[in-house]
């Protein structure tokens, strides 16, 4: 029997965390002219309405889980900001377990235009032959956009059930594809190409890599390279191959729920506490040895969202 594939919700801001750590409002207050000051105050007394308001996602399913998060830090600033868009994921997630084909795509700025590009190929995908997923991507590419905004990158992975020791793999931009095996303890990113989705004129192609027992996948928007631990010097992959060996059935929750953590930060004899997440974050990890035939239709896209208001 095929698993269940669900979505859970969790808070970007939980209840009453304003009231429990007054010290992230301190940098807002530190050499701020008076009437700034008064805007702030007034905003903060505000902030309880954003409790709980505004959520994350995860999505699990047999052979996969994926999570995307607006950036805790970033949030809060734009909040405390006044930021045209306070509330924003430029970042969307796409899970398509019945042609085996997970993707992430992330664009400049506060905007919807990966949400656009990956309901476009998932449209494609309802129609048409996943063996010309290359093809398709093309098709989505030629059709966007043509201003200087309207890029953004994008790492995907398919697994075709005619070929079960190769996964088909694109990395364009900024994002992060890795593979890695657990058992020999093994990570490394794969390449990107130079153009990003959207690119006039570009040309993309799938790149075949062969898998050996015990590989996994992960792709990451860059809001990744900000989980790190604060007292060591790790760079990003060995962190995210320390993430997997401690806690792999969770890796995914642990990494975006590192967007919550509140921090402190030593500057001199002056403390920060702030919150992690200054950036939108979305992963997704892939088992292809797990995945099952799923001949449900349905597909997911997650994030890629503007929220103007607070409600």
């Amino acid at each position: 029997m095929t698993e269940q594939i669900n979505i859970s919700e969790y808070p970007v801001f939980e209840k009453g965390i304003f009231k429990q750590y007054p010290a992230l409002f301190d940098a807002y207050f530190r050499n701020t002219p008076d009437h700034q000051k008064k805007k702030y105050q007034k905003t903060k007394r505000t902030l309880p309405k954003y409790e709980e308001t505004f959520k994350w996602q995860l999505i699990k399913g047999p052979g996969f889980s994926g999570a995307t998060h607006p950036g805790t830090g970033k949030t809060f600033n734009g909040v405390m900001t006044a930021a045209t868009h306070p509330v924003y994921n430029s970042d969307c997630l796409y899970i398509n377990p019945s042609q085996n084909v997970f993707a992430i795509s992330d664009p400049p700025g506060a905007t919807t235009f990966s949400r656009t590009l990956i309901t476009e190929l998932d449209e494609y995908l309802q129609t048409e032959p996943v063996d010309e997923l290359g093809s398709l991507i093309n098709k989505v590419n030629k059709n966007a956009g043509m201003g200087l905004r309207d890029r953004a990158t994008l790492a995907l992975v398919h697994f075709p059930r005619s070929h079960s020791s190769t996964a088909q793999v694109l990395l364009s931009g900024d994002s992060y594809l890795f593979q890695a095996n657990i058992p020999q303890r093994t990570l490394k990113r794969l390449d990107a190409v130079p153009n990003r989705w959207g690119t006039p004129n570009a040309h993309f192609e799938l790149t075949q890599v062969d898998l050996t027992e015990g590989d996994i996948f992960i792709l990451a928007s860059d809001g990744i390279s900000a989980v790190r631990p604060r007292d060591q010097d790790n760079g990003l992959d060995e962190v995210v191959l320390s993430h997997i060996h401690s806690d792999p059935e969770n890796f995914v929750f642990n990494v975006a729920q590192n967007c919550n953590v509140i921090f402190e930060e030593k500057n001199g004899e002056r403390v920060r506490t702030a919150f992690g997440g200054g950036d939108d974050v979305s992963i997704i990890l892939v088992d292809p040895a797990k995945l099952q035939p799923n001949h449900a239709e349905e597909s997911y896209i997650l994030g890629g969202y503007v929220v103007w208001n607070a409600k």
